[in-house]
């Protein structure tokens, strides 16, 4: 299909129009309609993405940024209900309390300092504290410090509870670095439904203390919020806040240092993984962001042409190739260069506002409107038709190698029914040069069954009536008045269509 160019310009091979049709045959075949499956949420089918949201999966793990939350929670995941591990708190009001009025049978002297960190049911774990907040200093003079730390256990023995138990770090005397003198438990009681927290008693020394397990999650802070466009490569994660772009440490989707991030020059419209990192854009712009392993060869290119992103819901990835819609058309990033395979082949003005979801399945980019659907198809030469269907939702799942749509009725199989889509095609203006007048005489169609025949000399009506093909072949002889310029024909049919001629002189 091609709806750019001018009818009058197109070749034979090219449809002003082609709706519902797959041409991988060279004949205009049916496909089949969705078929509406049984459950009803993407998550029924182990998907846990859907029209606002930017999902991944890491390590046999969901995670994922809602991108329209205005408070929070911002993010989520399964089967961890959570992006990053909250971190205590300090002082008379915070988590962490420590009585150096207790008495023990090994006592302590010395200027210490206390932190603590949360970690969660599957080792994850947290930052110390703030910022500012990270510690507590403690001189004691033969005592035996007792730590007490609490946290919310509301949700206690379900997936919504994202820590599992604390542990406890103290320097050496006069010392700077922490290292783990311990852990505290919230004992539950199903029974009877209650529980209390463990307390430790510090009577370490110093030379055990120095052959523990060192403090290494100084840095490891939660998301921050209202992030946006979740997306990982290598290990790393990405979220996108306002004009700011963060990154986290590698392999560990809850560790966000604070000074992990990039700046960029206008707000960004989307992230999408690439083959070397990942590409950001903004609205009218495209850079791409490689060596985030490590914050020290982390490194944003620019790259020319001015082909941004105008809906992050348009990002998917095509036989590994990001593609996207941008102020310009359909664009396909190949590692080196943008490309716009839509430009003057189909019309794509005006559609920010349209977009509903963009998907890939089997080479084929499904951009989904309001009101309709474009394919582009690299598996049969990087051509473009359309779908008269829509839908919020799409997914294609790698392990069934099946193609999900979803929308407020349920989920569909792709082409999973028997019924076919009703095909519709019109044709280039067949005649040639607008300047010499033609008599068109007669019409050859090959298909099977009905098709509704249309036919127009001039933009005029000429023909519109349903033509029956017995055998599969069908004469059709046009009114001794089919003189003009130019005929254009529209096809429309439940069935496959094989060929169209036009006898003219």
């Amino acid at each position: 299909m091609n709806d750019w160019i001018h009818p009058m310009l197109l070749e034979s091979n090219l449809a002003a129009k082609l709706v519902n049709a797959d041409v991988s045959n060279g004949k205009l075949v049916p496909i089949k309609q969705p078929r509406k499956l049984e459950g009803t949420t993407p998550e029924y089918y182990g998907n846990y993405g859907n029209k606002d949201r930017s999902a991944i999966k890491y390590n046999g793990r969901n995670y994922w940024s809602d991108n329209k939350a205005a408070t929070s929670p911002y993010y989520g995941g399964d089967p961890e209900n959570y992006l990053g591990i909250p971190y205590p708190t300090y002082g008379e009001d915070g988590n962490v309390q420590i009585d150096l009025t207790n008495v023990g049978s090994n006592p302590l002297t010395g200027a210490f300092k206390y932190c603590v960190t949360f970690v969660s049911e599957n080792g994850w774990e947290s930052a110390p504290g703030s910022l500012t907040d990270y510690e507590v200093e403690a001189t004691i003079s033969g005592k035996s410090p007792l730590v007490t730390v609490t946290w919310d256990v509301t949700n206690w023995g379900t997936k919504d509870q994202s820590i599992s138990y604390a542990k406890v770090y103290r320097t050496a005397d006069n010392g700077a670095d922490f290292f783990e003198v311990g852990e505290i438990h919230y004992n539950y009681n199903s029974l009877t439904q209650t529980g209390s927290f463990t307390t430790l008693t510090d009577e370490m020394p110093d030379e055990t203390l120095l052959l523990q397990n060192p403090l290494t999650s100084q840095e490891n802070y939660p998301p921050p919020d209202a992030g946006k466009y979740l997306c990982e490569n290598n290990g790393v994660f990405f979220l996108a806040q306002g004009t700011l772009l963060y990154f986290s440490s590698v392999g560990n989707p809850h560790a966000w240092p604070t000074t992990q991030f990039l700046t960029f020059d206008d707000e960004i419209t989307g992230i999408t993984p690439e083959f070397m990192g990942i590409l950001v854009f903004t609205r009218n712009n495209v850079y791409r962001v490689i060596g985030a392993d490590n914050p020290e060869t982390i490194q944003k290119i620019y790259i020319p042409g001015n082909h941004g992103c105008i809906s992050w819901r348009s990002i998917a990835m095509l036989n590994n190739a990001p593609v996207w819609l941008s102020n310009d058309g359909i664009c396909l990033w190949d590692g080196n260069n943008i490309s716009v395979p839509s430009y003057r082949v189909v019309k794509t003005d005006d559609l920010a506002e349209k977009v509903k979801w963009g998907a890939t399945s089997n080479d084929r980019y499904f951009l989904i409107l309001r009101r309709d659907t474009i394919v582009y198809d690299i598996r049969n030469g990087g051509i473009f038709y359309k779908l008269n269907m829509t839908y919020d939702y799409a997914w294609f799942d790698d392990g069934s190698g099946r193609f999900f749509l979803q929308d407020a009725g349920g989920v569909y199989l792709y082409a999973g029914s028997d019924e076919n889509l009703p095909i519709q095609y019109s044709s280039p203006y067949i005649g040639g040069a607008e300047s010499g007048v033609k008599i068109y005489r007669e019409v050859y169609l090959t298909c099977e069954n009905t098709v509704q025949f249309s036919a127009f000399i001039d933009g005029v009506p000429l023909w519109e009536e349903p033509v029956s093909v017995p055998g599969g072949k069908q004469r059709i002889k046009l009114p001794l008045h089919a003189v003009g310029h130019w005929i254009s024909i529209t096809l429309e049919s439940n069935d496959v269509i094989r060929e169209l001629q036009v006898i003219y002189g």
